[in-house]
């Protein structure tokens, strides 16, 4: 793999035991995953206007430093920019859904078993977005008469890019680079002070992965939960209202659990073929329609919950 590509458009972490990871499995654990950062900027069409809160904070007789005005340049609501903002929101959490956190505020963990089905989910949902920033530059001069009427005197035309600079302002953008190991030309560096900047690293490694590792146990715990209380009645009279996504958000999870458990934990290969066998002949339609599924499915989960770790976070 490349050092960047850049793309347009056996361990227990629930004891209080300190994870342990000697050099062969941080190399293991490199080798079979990567960290991947999205991109996205956008226009928000927003813009502060000093003069307005100055007319207004005299209007009613304020200090002038006592109001903010902040202007929708396109006056009023835009379908167009609401729909990337949306889009925008999606693409961002479907790259979270299907990565695991790394590095604060930066890269996130993707193994090599995961990383079709991430860019499948996330180049799709990124394509989408690039087809209504299309939509929305599109439209660009026709919102901005709109909003000459909408603003009337405080309308601006100093306060609006060229269309293509507009355009620029939409962007996505996914990097992709490998997880470094204690011997990465970053960590590995001749100097006396080598031994410690390893160990702080190798300390770091395992840090990061018990927290990579306790989200993967976090969003078990909370999809099969969710599951047992929308399963838990039995007459139509007591009926739960729930999604089909209750059971895709299960076998999602069985997935995340298989695809990043490159240690292979044993408590979570167990967890996963539990569910897998729970799963395997469930539907949501028949989950509405069949009282004893429901229960069965709803023992089985609860006996998947009961044997997960307990973690500090629930």
């Amino acid at each position: 793999m490349n050092m960047e590509n850049t793309i347009n458009a056996g361990v227990d972490v629930g004891v209080s035991e300190p994870l342990t990871l000697n050099t062969d499995t941080v190399a293991s654990i490199s080798s079979s995953a990567m960290l991947v950062d999205l991109t996205v900027t956008q226009s928000r069409m927003r813009k502060n206007d000093p003069a307005l809160a100055a007319r207004l904070a005299a209007m009613s007789g304020a200090d002038s430093e006592a109001f903010t005005a902040i202007k929708s340049l396109f006056g009023k609501k835009c379908d167009e920019l609401e729909a990337v903002k949306k889009q925008v929101t999606k693409v961002r959490n479907t790259h979270k859904n299907k990565t695991l956190p790394w590095k604060d505020g930066g890269g996130r963990l993707l193994t090599t078993a995961m990383s079709f089905s991430y860019h499948e989910a996330v180049t799709t949902e990124i394509a989408k977005g690039q087809t209504l920033v299309k939509v929305l530059v599109n439209a660009y001069e026709q919102r901005k008469e709109e909003a000459k009427m909408a603003l009337g005197s405080d309308y601006n035309e100093n306060d609006y890019p060229s269309i293509d600079k507009f355009a620029s302002k939409f962007s996505f953008s996914l990097d992709v680079e490998p997880l470094p190991t204690s011997g990465d030309f970053r960590i590995d560096i001749q100097n006396t002070g080598i031994a410690d900047i390893a160990e702080q690293y190798q300390s770091k490694f395992e840090d990061r992965y018990a927290a990579a590792m306790q989200d993967v146990w976090g969003r078990a715990h909370k999809v099969c939960q969710n599951m047992s209380d929308k399963l838990d009645y039995f007459a139509d009279e007591d009926k739960k209202i729930f999604r089909d996504t209750l059971v895709s958000n299960v076998t999602d999870i069985i997935d995340m659990m298989r695809g990043f458990n490159i240690t292979n934990n044993p408590t979570m290969t167990a967890a996963a073929n539990h569910l897998e066998e729970a799963m395997r002949v469930v539907t949501p339609e028949a989950l509405r329609e069949n009282a004893g599924l429901r229960a069965e499915t709803k023992r089985s989960v609860d006996e998947v919950i009961k044997n997960l770790p307990s973690l500090d976070l629930f």
